[in-house]
């Protein structure tokens, strides 16, 4: 096939046709082949409401952004999960050293046994964990609202018909502090502390700057808002 019949082939596609020959071209990664059948394309026009551009680019936002959250939150489940396997398995081991002592321990031996087994250390980590998913998935939960607030849009209308939103406000009632019960999820500086207590050897040490924030979750998500406008046509 020569170099000059390949564009009339192209031109010869219907839309649909282009349309999936693209997608396919993409997934394996032919930039190339791509980009001949997205420039052998039609312009066509459209007609549409003057505020599409911004409908249509909130749409886009608020279901990546429920992505997002959703993904944030399993993360939190998981987390807590490991936590309860690694707790069971730290109370295991207690019991296990408890029935194999005949006799009182001394002074010496009663402060050993008050120092944190590994196990106990473990458990230790996957609670902080869970927490520490919790402080991202509610970070992000209010930064969502605050920008949504800041548009005087409703945050959470536009997901209520989604799939899994029953789980995505069970996730948000684990992280709330009530009267009866605190919240699931570091507040600032308790993330502050677990960050400082991970980190590596040689690494930087992390400061409350470092964090993610509700109000630079929501600059972010203003800025995608505003380019997803533009890519709208707006």
């Amino acid at each position: 096939m020569s170099a000059s019949t390949l564009p009339k082939l192209y031109e010869r596609l219907s839309a649909e046709e282009r349309f999936k020959l693209i997608l396919s071209a993409s997934a394996r990664g032919d930039a190339q082949e791509r980009d001949r059948l997205v420039g052998s394309s039609k312009a066509i026009e459209l007609r549409m409401r003057d505020y599409t551009p911004w409908a249509e680019a909130f749409t886009q936002l608020a279901f990546v952004t429920y992505m997002e959250l959703m993904d944030a939150a399993v993360s939190q489940q998981d987390a807590f999960h490991q936590w309860r396997e690694a707790s069971r398995k730290a109370k295991d081991a207690a019991g296990e050293v408890a029935e194999a002592e005949e006799k009182p321990p001394s002074s010496d031996e009663a402060t050993a046994r008050r120092e944190l087994s590994a196990d106990e250390k473990f458990e230790m980590l996957t609670f902080d964990t869970y927490l520490a998913n919790g402080f991202l998935f509610k970070t992000k939960v209010a930064g969502w609202k605050l920008f949504c607030e800041r548009m005087s849009v409703p945050a959470f209308t536009i997901w209520e018909s989604l799939p899994g939103y029953d789980r995505f406000q069970a996730a948000m009632k684990r992280i709330k502090h009530t009267k009866a019960r605190m919240g699931a999820a570091f507040h600032p500086k308790g993330m502050l502390r677990f960050l400082q207590e991970i980190r590596r050897a040689g690494q930087a040490e992390p400061t409350i700057d470092w964090l993610i924030s509700p109000e630079n979750y929501a600059d972010e998500q203003d800025k995608l808002f505003r380019d997803l406008v533009k890519q709208h046509g707006g």
